[in-house]
């Protein structure tokens, strides 16, 4: 079995729950539809944000407003370097 196998059985998987599916690169910062703005960026904010409001509409009200701390740490040559962002749904 190889990844390429497993990952199309995990999409079959996601899209029989009702998930919808979006080649990276047709999504990337530098594309027609740009979802991030950089291929840095793990957190889709306005997915995210769309989906809480559509699953928990009152708790959303209250949650969208404050901000949420993501943190990212990241190891090259050696050293490693932790961002903190905070993000306002």
């Amino acid at each position: 079995m190889t990844e390429d196998h497993i990952e199309a059985l995990a999409l079959e998987r996601l899209e029989a729950l009702r998930y919808s599916y979006a080649h990276g690169p047709t999504i990337a910062h530098d594309r027609q539809q740009p979802e991030r703005v950089s291929h840095e960026q793990v957190v889709f904010s306005e997915r995210l944000a769309g989906a809480v409001r559509r699953i928990e509409p009152k708790a959303a009200a209250l949650a969208l407003d404050q901000p949420h701390s993501f943190e990212r740490t990241s190891t090259k040559a050696g050293a490693s370097i932790t961002v903190e962002k905070r993000v306002y749904l």
